[in-house]
Formats: structure tokens, sequence, C-alpha cells
């Protein structure tokens, strides 16, 4: 009886059946011990539980590493990305798509230049030493940042296929904004044969892409640009320039003067010019003389609107090296540059010459002490002989005090006259013995007129120009000089 209740006991622990429930207990095989049958079941549950519990514990863990790592490493990998594209094998040239874009010639100006589709390669060529290839492009929004795409397609170190560019971004009035060279020959610093130049561009409009070589050749060689456009973060509105930076002319009078802005180079250029009243033909009597002017003839006008209690700096070529010249700068208020204009020299507030001292380019410091316009006039000072069309011999006094100074001998004694030549301080008269001769300068008043026989002494023959012709002949790098100049007002 007991052993019946102890195996009804190990099967109900085993199977986990009860011993009030309605479950029917399993049968025990034929000489069975209980513990046989717990170790099977054990080892059944284990297996079951142990499979299912891998499957779907590597199942879950699965999910979840995928969607970390997947997940989070894609972002990250994209930032990383973004911040060092090179990093990943990213440039400007696998983004921008290979279209079947090229230069069409001629395209050597703004006015011929060609339209480039942002995103997309253009092929060009290089066909000679004058070739420049011009592209423009249309901006959509301020402060866009233009990524200029530089490449040098197919490159064969063994070939001719090789050549160094220079590349210009101008705007939309052609002055230059940006620049910068290939040196592919010299050794990208990228290790590569393309180049990704970025620049900001500030106001909305047409810019310009320009491809020119950087050493003159004969040859053509091909190259590869494209152009990106992005948004910035710069959100201010850029200045519109409203100013001059070069010359305009005319600006000969005060009421035609160019308009200066506070810290603006200045560009001018002047002009040399002759005409009649290059040289003055003077009169004096019995003598006809030429009084030369200054042979520059076209004045320079600027005005500055002041408001008063401020400091000028003028500086003068100190932003460009001028041209050979030597100029006259002044600064008038507006009613002494309305005399000057009418032909007085009423007195200027600042007046100095660009040559006036060692150190220049240099520049002057002044102040202004009542609001209004002021005007500065530079001129050319060079003087210039103009060529002689007549000539009249004149004699010409050798003595600048008209006097003619002569020599006259005689014995001490008295006894008899004593010739003596010109410079000779003694003199032997025939074959007597030798006496003393004295010789003395004797003056002769209006430079010997009246004693021809010192004529030869006294004067000599010279030629004088009576006329002289309105063609003036100068050197060939003097007839015009460019200059430059920055005036900087600060206010108070």
């Amino acid at each position: 009886m007991r052993k019946s209740l102890s195996i009804v006991i190990f099967s109900l622990l085993c199977v986990g059946g009860s011993v009030f429930g309605q479950s029917t207990l399993p049968t025990l095989p034929s000489g069975t011990a209980p513990d046989d049958v717990c170790v099977v079941e054990r080892n059944t549950s284990y297996s079951s539980g142990y499979g299912t519990g891998y499957t779907d514990g590597y199942n879950q863990a699965y999910s979840q590493g995928y969607e970390q790592g997947y997940g989070g490493g894609w972002g990250e990998g994209t930032n990383n990305c973004a911040s060092d594209p090179t990093s990943c094998g990213i440039s400007l040239g696998t983004v921008l798509a290979e279209g079947g874009y090229g230069e069409t010639e001629p395209n050597d100006n703004m006015g011929t230049a060609d339209a480039l589709i942002t995103g997309a390669k253009f092929l060009g060529q290089t066909y000679g030493r004058e070739d420049q290839d011009w592209y423009y492009l249309i901006t959509t929004e301020p402060n866009q940042i233009l990524t200029v795409y530089f490449a040098v397609p197919w490159r064969d170190a063994d070939t001719a296929n090789a050549s160094d560019w220079v590349v210009e971004i101008r705007d939309a009035g052609g002055s230059l904004y940006a620049q910068f060279a290939t040196d592919f020959l010299a050794g990208n610093p990228n290790g590569d044969d393309e180049i990704a130049y970025p620049v900001a561009l500030g106001l909305v409009g047409a810019y310009y892409i320009v491809v020119k070589p950087a050493v003159p050749t004969t040859s053509a060689y091909t190259y590869q640009v494209g152009a990106a456009l992005q948004s910035s973060d710069l959100t201010d509105p850029p200045l519109g320039g409203k100013f001059f930076d070069a010359e305009v002319e005319p600006n000969n009078l005060y009421t035609q003067a160019n308009s200066l802005v506070s810290g603006v180079t200045m560009y001018g250029l002047v002009n040399l010019r002759f005409d009649q009243d290059a040289i003055i033909v003077v009169d004096k009597g019995d003598n006809v003389t030429a009084e030369a002017v200054y042979g520059q003839g076209e004045p320079d006008w600027f005005v500055y609107e002041s408001e008063g209690n401020e400091i000028v700096t003028l500086t003068f070529c100190d932003r460009e090296v001028c041209g050979e010249g030597d100029w006259i700068v002044q600064v008038y208020d507006e009613a002494s540059a309305a005399l000057v204009s009418a032909g007085s020299e009423p007195l200027p507030l600042v007046s100095y010459n660009t040559n006036s001292g060692a150190g220049w380019p240099g520049s002057i410091r002044f102040g202004l002490s009542v609001a209004g316009s002021y005007y500065l006039l530079i001129n050319h000072k060079h003087t210039y002989e103009a060529p002689c069309v007549v000539w009249q011999p004149i004699q010409e006094c050798l003595n600048t005090q008209n006097l003619c100074f002569v020599l006259e001998c005689g014995f001490e004694d008295g006894s008899g006259s004593c010739s003596c030549a010109e410079g000779e301080s003694s003199c032997i008269i025939g074959n007597l013995p030798p006496k003393l001769c004295l010789c003395a300068d004797v003056s002769l008043p209006d430079c010997g007129i009246g004693f021809p026989d010192q004529k030869d002494i006294c004067w000599q023959q010279t030629q004088e120009c009576i006329l002289y012709g309105h063609i003036v002949t100068v050197p060939a790098n003097n007839t015009s000089s460019q200059y430059n100049f920055t005036w900087f007002g600060t206010r108070f």
C-alpha cells in the first residue's frame, strides 16, 4: 500500500497532476522507477523551453539591436558625412549630374556667356592663350552660397591633357568678386584633380564664372565646371553698392564732381593735354622769352558731404601703386570750389604734393568743423617745353650785372703805353730790358655798348626762340597716369 502511494506522489510532482483533479495519471511502464520518469520529463521540458526562449529572445534582441544600430547609426553617419563629406567619399563631383552640357563658342565675354544649369557638369575647352570661357547663373535669394566645381576629366600624366587655370567669380557689373587657381600641375592640396570652391553671394542677381588659362598656351585642354547654390544662415540683407569707386568723366568742374563715400577707394586717371595755352610767350622788350605752364589740362573734381565735426584721413596710392607722376591734392569748401572753376585762386583748406617728402604713398589728416559739401581737386603737375618754330640770333652779355670787364695795362712810371693780352699780368716791350707793366680790370657800363673793340670780350652770340609750337612731345609713359585714394571720414 505504501509503495503505490509513493508512485502516485512522484507522478504528480513530475507531470504537474493533482490527486483530486480530473486528469488521468500516466501509466508507468513495467519496471520503470519514479526517478527515471522525472529525468525524462525534465529533459523534455528544458529542451522545449530553451529552444522557445532562445528563439524568442534572439528575435526580440535582433529587432531592438537593428532598430537601435541601424537607425542610430544612420543618423550618426549622416551627420558625419554632412560635416565631413570627404571622409565618406562624397565630393561635389559625385553629386553633380553627368549631363550632356558644354560650352558654346564664342563665349569670351559676359555678352556671350553660357547659362549654367546648377547641379550639372559642363564640359569646356581652352583653345589658346587668348581664350576665356564665360558662364553665368542667377541667384534667387540674398546671401546664397555658391560652390564652384572645377575638375580635369580623363587625367593622364603621360598625355598633353594637362594645364592650370584661373577661375574667377564676377558680379553683374563684371567686377571681380572672388578668384582661385587650380594649381593641378603643382599638386592640388586635396590630392585629386577636382576643386570645390565656396563663396557667399550677397545680392540677388546675375553672377559670372570665368575660366581662363593661368599660363599662356597654344594647345587645347579640356575641363569640367559646375555650380551648386544653397541657402545660408545669413539673414541680414546686404547693403547695396550705391557709390562710385572709379572716376566718371567729365568731372573737370566742381559742378561735375564725383561723389565720395567714406572708406571706399576711388580710382582715377589723368590724361595729359597740351593746347595753345600750354606755353605762354612773353615779350620783355629786347628779349622774347617763353614761360612754361603746367602741361596737365584736366582737373579731376570729387565731392564729399560732411555732417561737420569730423576728422578726415586722406590716403593716396595706398590701395595700388600709382602711375608715374606728381599730383597736387587740394580740398575746398563749396564757395572756394566755385571760385576755382571760375579761374580764381582762392586759398584751399588743404593742399599738398604727393612727392613732398619721403614716405609716399602716405596719408594726411585734417578736420571739418562745419557741415556742408567739400570738394577734392586732383591735378597732375608736370612741366614740358614746347618745340621752337622760329629762332633769332641775339647778343648776350657775359655778365649777369650787365657790366663788361676788360684788362687795361700801363707802365708803372707812366712812360709809354703797355699792351697786355687778356688774362696776362705783365708784358715786354720790344728789345728793351723788361720793365714792369701793370694790368687792371676796368668795368664798362651797359655791357660795353659804345666800345666796338671790346665786343668779342663783352658779348657772346646765341639764339633765342621767338615762336613756339603748340604740339608738345612727351615720353610715352607720361601721357596718362592712374591714381587712387581713399577718404576716411570719422564722425563724432
